[in-house]
Formats: structure tokens, C-alpha cells, sequence
């Protein structure tokens, strides 16, 4: 298997100390290998992801982080941990459409890759390319609470065709959103209302009477009216580096 590892580094001045951090290990899966049943018998599907899918993919984590730090007023910080993995992967969850779990990406991991102090493992997965055949997927993302068998870490796995991902970072952030939220429910004792799940943008929100709809403006608004102070003071999966 090879692997290159890669750190993103923060640009001189852009935070200012911030009161926390949160660490997200992010997995680049080169290539995807498929084999699945269908009504008429068995399919495999390959794809490999291409000097452009890893390009918006780096726009897109690189927005992520922004959106954090700017929705927090520099008082929560992602730090970014990516590593590009050959693959393949040959599994996804579901019996179709699929959906991408710690329990499909483990084998990649296996000890070769620590997870260490992540509060999140991101995992980016080709599943089509702009037109022809292609995985068939329930959505662009999925994500599991740090009790999904990746050492506490939270997950959120994201299979996109190519052109899915827009670069804006609100795929990463919405995903990123759901790990968050299980932490502070989970971990820290704070009440469902308190922090709405990422997922009720998308309808009309009840959680307050200005919250947009849609998972970019309603994941911003998250950020800066719902997560307080005492959230970022506690904001980690138990297992990040404050």
C-alpha cells in the first residue's frame, strides 16, 4: 500500500489563539473497487479518482476549515491530518443504494494508518465519474458517533461522482457537524436543544424562527448562534489535543 501523508499547515495570522482545537484525519481513497449484486446477476464497478477529484477535494477541506474558524470567531480550529490511500476499497454498506461505514474503511487502516488523537476520521470515496456508470449511493454523506470503532473517533464518509463536490466546504462541514453534535450530547451532557442536528436544515428548521434551510446556510448558522462558548471549551471527541 502507499501512502502520502500530508499536513495542512494554518496560515500565518489567519487564527487567533484559538480556545480549541479539533483534529480531523482525513482519508483520500485513490481507488474504488466494487463488486455488487444486482437484479440480473453481479456488477464491479472501478473508478479512480483523478488530478481533479483530488484538487476539489483540497478546496473543499480547505473551505471546511475556513467556515469553522470564521464561524467561531477564531475560537474553534480544525486541524487537518491527510493521508491519500491506493486502495482499493471494495466494500461499501447497504444492499443499494450504499453508504460508506468505519467498518468499510477499516481494512484500509489496519494498523497502518494511526488514528492517534482525531476526534474525526473523513473519508473522501469515488464512487462515479461525471457521466457513465456509477455506485449507486443513498446519499453524499454518512456519519457515526465516536462509538464506531475507530478508537473514539467520530466518522463521516463522504462518496461523491465527480463533479458532486462543489469546493464551497459544505459537504466536509455538514458531515463534520454530526460528529460534533454526538460529542456534546454524548460526551458532555448537553441537551438535544441545545445544538440541532445539521440534518433539519434541509426542511423548514424549528429550532428558531430565523435558522436558514438548506446544509450550507443552516450549518453557518449552527456555528455562530448555537455552539457557545462552553461548547468550544469542551468541543472534542474525548480524545483531542485541547
Amino acid at each position: 500500500m502507499f501512502l502520502v501523508l500530508l499536513t495542512l499547515a494554518v496560515p500565518a495570522g489567519y487564527l487567533i489563539d484559538p480556545t480549541q482545537y479539533w483534529d480531523v484525519l482525513v482519508v483520500v481513497v485513490s481507488r474504488t473497487d466494487l463488486e455488487r449484486r444486482t437484479l440480473t446477476g453481479k456488477e464491479r464497478l472501478r473508478f479512480s479518482m483523478t488530478d481533479d477529484d483530488r484538487a476539489m477535494v483540497r478546496r473543499e477541506l480547505d473551505a471546511f476549515r475556513k467556515r469553522v474558524t470564521t464561524g467561531t470567531d477564531s475560537d474553534l480550529a480544525v486541524r487537518l491530518r491527510i493521508v491519500t490511500v491506493l486502495g482499493p476499497l471494495r466494500t461499501l454498506s447497504g444492499p443499494g443504494p450504499h453508504w460508506l461505514t468505519p467498518r468499510d474503511i477499516t481494512p484500509l487502516l489496519n494498523g497502518r494508518i494511526p488514528i492517534g488523537n482525531a476526534d474525526t476520521v473523513m473519508v473522501f470515496a469515488k464512487t462515479g465519474d461525471r457521466t457513465g456508470p456509477a455506485i449507486p449511493v443513498s446519499h453524499l454523506g454518512a456519519a457515526y458517533g465516536g462509538d464506531a470503532d475507530l478508537e473514539g473517533a467520530c466518522f463521516a464518509g463522504i462518496t461523491f461522482r465527480s463533479g458532486w463536490i462543489d469546493g464551497s466546504g459544505t459537504t466536509a462541514l455538514h458531515e463534520w457537524l454530526h460528529g460534533l453534535r454526538w460529542a456534546l450530547l454524548a460526551l458532555h451532557g448537553f441537551d438535544a436543544a441545545d445544538f440541532p442536528d445539521p440534518d433539519e436544515g434541509r426542511n423548514s428548521p424549528t429550532c428558531c424562527p430565523d435558522a436558514p434551510t438548506g446544509d450550507g446556510p443552516f450549518a453557518d448558522h449552527l456555528l455562530k448562534h448555537h455552539l457557545s462558548a462552553k461548547m468550544i471549551r469542551r468541543a472534542d471527541a474525548g480524545i483531542g489535543s485541547p
